[in-house]
């Protein structure tokens, strides 16, 4: 599972809004480098749901992104820019969002005579909209995800 990263969030967002005992949470694919999976595949869209589902039963809030730019972005775009990535969250009134987590997925494919090996790494940071702290970032390779660690920045 994604657990191992889900926990990393749960570690770093606590402290992000001193106000509220559970800030608001945005996760947004990244696909601007072009080795990278686009945000619109099967495989990046399930690693999305995963992380929701992870964060959800434990009790984060978690805003879907087409839902809460809908009336204010277009939809369906690919390889988006840091910039703009970091644009559309902040841009975000209803609800305000307190942290992003931005993940990018890499494929390597093996090709062998009886099979193909497919091995998946994803990489992730988490950012504090209000003030654009770097909240930590992981990196981890998929199954092997148990291994996933988190890095922490103060």
């Amino acid at each position: 599972t994604l657990g191992a990263l889900a926990l990393c969030v749960v570690g770093r967002t606590a402290t992000v809004n001193a106000e509220s005992s559970n800030p608001s949470l945005l996760i947004m694919a990244e696909d601007g480098d072009g080795e990278s999976i686009p945000r619109t595949s099967r495989i990046s869209t399930r690693i999305l749901n995963e992380l929701v589902t992870q964060l959800d039963t434990r009790g984060f809030d978690v805003y879907d992104e087409a839902a809460v730019t809908l009336q204010t972005h277009t939809q369906g775009r690919s390889r988006r820019s840091d910039a703009e990535l970091v644009d559309v969250a902040k841009s975000i009134r209803r609800p305000p969002i307190d942290v992003v987590i931005f993940f990018e997925v890499f494929a390597n494919v093996t090709r062998k005579a009886y099979q193909n090996e497919l091995r998946l790494r994803t990489v992730g940071r988490l950012l504090s909209v209000g003030d654009g702290r770097r909240l930590g970032n992981w990196e981890a390779k998929l199954p092997e995800i148990g291994r996933a660690s988190c890095r922490e920045r103060v």
